[in-house]
């Protein structure tokens, strides 16, 4: 009897022990989304910050070449990818930054010719990220020539903050919210709403790449998130197209 008794109190430790590790493994999922929600969130804020004080606006589509000027960027359209390249992945965008004698640092952009212009937008949006991240870094932990290539299959760390500038730059999170407002309104789409033709609009709103929208989607929906969190009534307004 006892050797039951003293099995079934292993077993419910046991059971203990795994329960506490899964509350540790939980809650090492949700602190990290939660630090992956806080880094989004403080890029878009910095780009709100840069876009109110220079006044751009924030309604589709972005003037994305406003704000390269007012970065002081030299942007040259150009054929990054000569046949004789060899050139794995196509090169859609290359930042060369080099300084000035007086200290200052200027850089130069060049945007392959060939591509589409909904593709020349976002490249030129993903360099001037790059831009803004080497404001916010030390110099030497932002490369001086930096190349943006499709597909993508970033290793580097500081290339996926660059995308979520990008992001945060031509699909302001208010805009997407309110065209997603409208659009499920329009009695003219299909209900439910198709996910596809959603991401085609949205695109075509934004006139940046269905490709890169669809890798970027996740970062405003987390800077969505997080501002309906914290702003009852901004959750109450778009309570139909918030999922809960």
């Amino acid at each position: 009897m006892e050797n039951i008794i003293d099995n079934k109190t292993e077993m419910q430790e046991e059971q203990l022990q795994d329960r506490m590790q899964e509350t540790k493994d939980e809650s090492f999922l949700f602190e990290g989304m939660n630090k992956w929600q806080d880094v989004c969130v403080e890029i878009e804020d910095s780009v709100e910050k840069f876009c109110n004080d220079y006044h751009i606006s924030r309604e589709f589509p972005v003037d994305i070449n406003k704000v390269a000027e007012i970065r002081e960027m030299t942007v040259f359209y150009r054929d990054l990818n000569p046949v004789d390249a060899e050139n794995t992945f196509a090169v859609v965008g290359n930042t060369l930054e080099w300084q000035r004698l007086d200290g200052t640092f200027s850089r130069i952009v060049s945007i392959d010719k060939n591509q589409d212009n909904n593709s020349k937008r976002y490249a030129l949006a993903y360099e001037i990220g790059i831009s803004m991240l080497s404001d916010r870094l030390e110099d030497e932990d932002v490369p001086k020539s930096f190349n943006y290539s499709v597909p993508i299959l970033p290793t580097d760390s500081k290339k996926f903050l660059a995308e979520i500038y990008a992001m945060c730059l031509l699909i302001p999170w208010r805009s997407l919210l309110e065209v997603l407002n409208q659009y499920v309104e329009d009695d003219s789409h299909a209900s439910p709403i198709d996910n596809i033709e959603w991401i085609d609009y949205l695109a075509d709103c934004a006139k940046m790449p269905r490709y890169n929208l669809c890798i970027g989607y996740s970062y405003i929906s987390k800077i969505i998130n997080r501002k309906c969190q914290a702003d009852a009534q901004l959750a109450e307004k778009y309570s139909r197209i918030l999922q809960r």
